[in-house]
């Protein structure tokens, strides 16, 4: 899984710099295929599997999982690519770029605690339905971001995208525990760790291979010694709204497969 993963990543992230048909590139995006063939072959014999293909036979658990990777592909761009917009597009310092940044996971570590005991009275499946559309509206929005917006368009969207992210967050966890048996919650911990962890890594490659194919990662290095030079400013944000708009699109995907989860058994 470590082996594929790395190769899935640098293959993303080097098709830009290399060119797309790249033998080297392609090399690793086979490799990543390879690997992936070859786990799913291994777990089928192992006694005691990484990813427990069983508890994929109920709806909740699979959907909801699949609904976790997807939500952490979508979201985790937020923290990759702002920064390179704040501090590159718009000229803004690394310190205040860091309190730029701030109200996204602010606003996460507030509403999850908060959404988690609403999935105990209303049930998980309404909530995290409604983080995922929050989430792929957040970051449409945040897609509309150029160097003239004003302060408080930089960070409205980010509130709206970290309240869905909240919102969905605390009970898709608690949907994907609860499907577990109580012999198999370990695993299920460990598979939901497992998600996240490739939900963030691959939503990077994803983000840097269409911002940088696209001309915005050479666009914001010229930025910063010809700042608001009009044509490096069309390409940066032409990638960088490209790179946000195919997050949103995985975001709502996930608004399908919240949906598909079955009821919580009480």
């Amino acid at each position: 899984l470590g082996i594929g993963l790395a190769a899935l990543t640098a293959g993303l992230s080097l098709g830009n710099e290399l060119d797309w048909g790249s033998p080297w590139v392609a090399g690793l995006l086979a490799a990543a295929l390879i690997a992936a063939i070859a786990f799913v072959r291994q777990e089928r014999r192992c006694d005691a599997p990484l990813l427990d293909r069983r508890l994929f036979r109920d709806r909740l658990f699979a959907w909801a999982t699949v609904s976790l990777v997807l939500s952490f592909l979508a979201a985790f761009t937020v923290a990759f690519l702002l920064p390179f917009y704040f501090e590159q597009l718009r000229g803004d310092s690394p310190a205040r770029t860091g309190v730029l940044l701030t109200p996204f996971p602010l606003v996460i570590a507030v509403v999850a605690p908060i959404s988690g005991r609403l999935a105990d009275r209303s049930g998980t499946r309404g909530l995290a339905f409604a983080g995922m559309t929050l989430l792929c509206l957040g970051l449409v929005c945040l897609a509309r971001l150029d160097q003239h917006t004003g302060l408080w368009g930089v960070i409205w969207p980010q509130l709206i995208a970290a309240l869905g992210q909240g919102l969905f967050q605390s009970p898709n966890n608690s949907a994907i525990m609860g499907a577990a048996p109580d012999d198999r919650k370990g695993v299920a911990a460990g598979m939901l760790a497992t998600g996240r962890t490739m939900g963030q890594a691959i939503s990077v490659a994803i983000a840097g291979a269409v911002f940088g194919t696209l001309g915005a990662a050479a666009a914001g290095r010229a930025l910063l010694e010809r700042p608001h030079d009009p044509a490096l400013s069309a390409t940066f944000v032409h990638g960088y709204r490209a790179a946000l708009l195919v997050c949103a699109a995985i975001a709502a995907v996930a608004i399908v497969t919240s949906l598909l989860r079955g009821r919580e058994r009480r």
